[in-house]
């Protein structure tokens, strides 16, 4: 395949698990890794199999709840937020330079979250970039370090423009980022794949508590290890539901108190039309609440902001989602079309998804905001977008075929897929 040297320089913005992120000492030495979070459940089976039994043999559930809480907690620890949205440790992500000047590792770390070699390939791996950040950081402080990378990407390649691949909570950076810095122009193309720019069912389930309980029994036989599931879910089916549902509750608590209740970008994920009530709810710190309420009415008017960049600077803007599939488990608001995490009227960007199992006769792509240049791959879950030929066809060619604009460029590239 030829490069196309026309193609403007690629910054993908990851999704929330895709950033390798460190806490530092005051020198900014890495001390340890913290995100992603490597948990081994196995190591706190000796811990849960005492209170577990007492819960199974005699209905006393306090010493496992008080357990489960206690793991949380320290799991939260590392990447837990102060009440004012800033992190209680010093961390820092781990920054990539451009795929070019990549060791190996870091070119198969990058590879392994983000596949896009056949794009690579297409422009040049010395314009391609990996922004890395802190997921859990608030929104606008991400888009300012954005903001400040996207500088030297353009200083680096002598070029004016930029494009973006915004995945998944990238989507949330991607809209703090057109809010605070996009009247500044410097935009070519910008892909939303998976993105929670509009925010997600399941991310105000979690905020609100509202969770299927039914899925709890599943959940804590996991943590006992895959050889004692099927006995352990057999006598947690036998517990009662008050049980189920203190245990379950008081680890969202923790939840909040450590992380979602303060983090800007969790918060920034909460859908538009859920925002009020649940931060007016949860939100006690003023300093977070004006950085939210900032976010939250900036993109009241996404439309705006994007009509910005199309109308003003001619920016093109491309659409992928998988849709079609229930939210995960965990979540009580069932039949929501989505790709298991983010609900599919949101990575459509406006567009009607109707119900799961209503496929491509249940959708109106003409709502969201960008009909013409919006891709549907019915069935395939979050992280399964990127085994897509045909999606990772269509990003390159959005980004390195100056002809491709919409779903009509391409009859091997249809808008159903």
């Amino acid at each position: 395949m030829a490069v196309f040297s026309g193609a403007s320089p690629v910054i993908v913005i990851p999704g929330i698990g895709q950033s390798r992120v460190d806490e530092c000492d005051s020198s900014g030495r890495s001390l340890r890794r913290v995100w992603p979070v490597g948990v081994n459940l196995k190591s706190y089976v000796g811990e849960l199999s005492g209170p577990f039994l007492k819960l199974v043999m005699f209905k006393k559930h306090a010493d496992l709840r008080d357990k489960l809480c206690s793991i949380a907690a320290e799991i939260l620890d590392p990447i837990a937020v102060n009440p004012d949205g800033s992190m209680r440790h010093n961390l820092k992500a781990v920054e990539f330079p451009r795929l070019s000047e990549c060791d190996a590792d870091q070119k198969r770390y990058v590879y392994k979250m983000v596949p896009l070699q056949k794009l690579a390939e297409a422009i040049g791996e010395e314009k391609l970039y990996f922004f890395s950040y802190n997921s859990f950081d608030m929104p606008y402080v991400t888009a300012e370090k954005l903001d400040a990378f996207v500088s030297k990407v353009k200083a680096e390649n002598g070029s004016e423009k930029v494009s973006f691949i915004a995945v998944s909570l990238g989507g949330v950076i991607l809209d703090a980022y057109l809010d605070a810095y996009g009247a500044k122009g410097g935009l070519d193309r910008i892909i939303n794949v998976v993105s929670a720019s509009m925010g997600t069912v399941l991310a105000d389930d979690l905020m609100a508590g509202n969770i299927d309980l039914s899925a709890i029994p599943g959940m804590l036989s996991g943590m006992l290890g895959k050889d004692a599931a099927s006995s352990a879910e057999k006598y947690l089916a036998k517990i009662p539901d008050r049980a189920i549902e203190d245990i379950a509750y008081s680890v969202i608590d923790v939840f909040r108190k450590n992380l979602g209740g303060s983090c800007g970008s969790l918060w920034g994920a909460v859908t538009p039309g859920k925002y009020a009530s649940l931060a007016d709810k949860y939100i006690k710190n003023p300093a977070l609440k004006e950085q939210t309420d900032r976010f939250n009415s900036a993109r009241d008017d996404l439309a705006g902001l994007y009509r910005r960049q199309t109308e003003e600077f001619g920016v093109k803007v491309f659409v992928l989602l998988g849709y079609d599939l229930d939210l995960v488990s965990l979540a009580a608001s069932h039949g929501v079309s989505s790709d298991g995490i983010v609900s599919a009227a949101s990575a459509s960007l406006g567009a009607v998804v109707g119900k799961t199992g209503a496929g491509s006769a249940g959708v109106d792509p003409s709502a969201g905001l960008f009909p013409d240049s919006t891709w549907f791959f019915k069935g395939v879950d979050h992280e399964g977008i990127a085994k897509q030929t045909k999606a990772l066809d269509v990003i390159t060619k959005a980004i390195s075929d100056p002809d491709f604009t919409s779903v009509l460029s391409d009859p091997e590239l249809p808008q159903f897929n």
